[in-house]
């Protein structure tokens, strides 16, 4: 899902001790709106692990909605991207990407559903196009057998085929991986990969993140390394579903900086989310961070209302975020 998410103008913060400031030496948001190179080498752990957890939790949606009420497709590709992370301009593309629906369903072989991304944008809960372009496909594995509808569906392994990139407004290329194991941490056996499992409970669902490799370049040309994490979940998370409609989610997300070689342990408490007020985005709770590897000590991110958040580094210093995208 996930130092997670959308990372983001010289934003010190976990990494380097200091409150983000922009040129004009106000607050920067911490998420996609900074979308500069510096910024995407900067940003706390916790975020990290919240927007992977953000954009796990509303991909799961996308199909217990539709499990629930059977929503209209519209309405569920408000959920359908798992990696919503970055803005892009520059490379807009004209198509809405594919996502899970009973129409798509009819596509499904084997018990593997291939959704093509090819130059295109999810959807928003609003009807408008978000703005990163993807390349690449989405792999959707069902077990056995393909279900006949969306009613049918209980557990999804979730992961992406080769080359799936998706690129920023200013070039910047996200590479995503879920099959090559990766992780520098040794004390994590064996290295984490598979994507993410969603499974059916009786309260909810719990959210596998079994492995997730983001890797940012500069650009499609420039190879140079921006950042490079591998987020996975110590023990799967739980999707408690409320009487109100909100979702809680609480776990142990795990991120393992691989260039900064240290390793971030998030747990969620009580995140809750309301994805007909705020979207992907929560709304409440609180992700307490350890650090440990060439980085120690311990932050928190207490979210306040739909899309912001406080933050306290592991030196006691504070910062209001802004909390935009979901991965």
């Amino acid at each position: 899902m996930k130092t997670h998410q959308a990372l983001f103008a010289a934003l010190c913060l976990a990494l380097f001790g200091c409150p983000a400031k922009n040129q004009n030496g106000g607050s920067v948001s911490v998420g996609p709106a900074a979308d500069t190179a510096a910024a995407l080498t900067q940003t706390s752990a916790s975020e990290v692990a919240l927007g992977t957890v953000s954009g796990a939790v509303a991909d799961a949606e996308g199909v217990s909605t539709e499990l629930a009420s059977n929503q209209s497709r519209s309405k569920s590709r408000a959920f359908a991207s798992a990696f919503e992370l970055f803005t892009s301009k520059a490379h807009a593309a004209a198509m809405a990407c594919p996502v899970l629906s009973n129409t798509t369903l009819a596509q499904c072989a084997a018990g593997k559903l291939t959704l093509s991304l090819a130059a295109c944008q999810y959807e928003r809960h609003n009807g408008t196009l978000a703005k990163p372009v993807w390349m690449g496909s989405k792999i959707l594995d069902f077990g056995p057998t393909c279900p006949a509808r969306m009613a049918e569906v209980t557990s999804i392994v979730r992961t992406v085929g080769s080359h799936t990139t998706r690129t920023a407004a200013d070039g910047v290329v996200l590479n995503i991986d879920t099959t090559t194991p990766s992780g520098y941490d040794t004390q994590i056996t064996p290295q984490v990969s598979g994507g993410t499992a969603t499974i059916k409970s009786a309260s909810g669902r719990a959210l596998d993140i079994k492995g997730i490799h983001y890797v940012a370049q500069k650009s499609a040309t420039d190879p140079t390394k921006l950042w490079d994490h591998s987020v996975s979940t110590a023990a799967p998370i739980a999707v408690t579903f409320e009487q109100d409609g909100s979702r809680l989610v609480s776990g142990v997300v795990v991120v393992e900086h691989n260039l900064a070689k240290f390793t971030a342990r998030a747990e969620l408490a009580d995140v809750a989310y309301d994805f007909a007020k705020c979207g992907c985005l929560p709304i409440s709770g609180s992700i307490t961070t350890t650090l440990t590897g060439s980085r120690t000590g311990t932050e928190t991110l207490d979210i306040t209302s739909c899309g912001q958040a406080q933050y306290t580094n592991a030196q006691g210093a504070k910062a209001p975020l802004t909390l935009t995208h979901c991965l």
